[in-house]
């Protein structure tokens, strides 16, 4: 989890970080929470503004690497705004959910799905001016099987809105299906 960096206790409760000073928090930080190689019932992330972070390639907001779950990831209710990275990046994990969430003004695109992730769904979204960076990055974008990208809002995208598969430079030995 984000490193705060504050001599105040803080609580996090109903998707409200707090301190006892009443400060807001700014995060300078890449990635607010990095899970890998774990195994869960579910993880749910809902109703948190992310407003703004440091730019760093290959770093992201919220990384999910191997994770294994009986149940699934929920991304719901959230906002995603000012970002300098890719928001969420699902590598080798399954059934995640990603709905009705608002992204504006996200540099380097909101979801990638990728490498071997099953069931990842993209659900009633409002996603405005995200993607554009000069870096080939579309706003979603899902590799694997069984995804579902409905009902979403994707407007004044830079590269693409969504892309769907591997990049030429990427190899793929799996089908892609959704």
């Amino acid at each position: 989890l984000c490193n705060t960096l504050t001599s105040s206790p803080l609580s996090i409760a109903n998707g409200i970080i707090d301190s006892k000073e009443r400060k807001l928090h700014e995060c300078r930080n890449t990635t607010f929470l990095n899970i890998k190689e774990c195994t869960f019932k579910e993880i749910n992330i809902q109703g948190i503004s992310f407003i703004g972070n440091t730019y760093n390639w290959n770093k992201y907001l919220l990384q999910f690497s191997d994770c294994h779950l009986s149940k699934c990831i929920n991304i719901t209710h959230n906002i995603f705004k000012n970002l300098k990275t890719l928001a969420i990046h699902l590598e080798g994990t399954n059934n995640a959910t990603f709905k009705s969430n608002n992204a504006e003004n996200c540099a380097l695109g909101i979801l990638k799905s990728c490498n071997n992730c099953h069931n990842t769904k993209v659900i009633n979204n409002h996603i405005d001016r995200c993607g554009t960076r000069l870096s080939n990055i579309p706003m979603i974008q899902t590799i694997g099987t069984n995804f579902l990208v409905k009902g979403n809002i994707l407007s004044d995208f830079g590269y693409s809105a969504l892309s769907s598969g591997v990049h030429y430079t990427e190899s793929m030995n799996y089908p892609c299906q959704g």
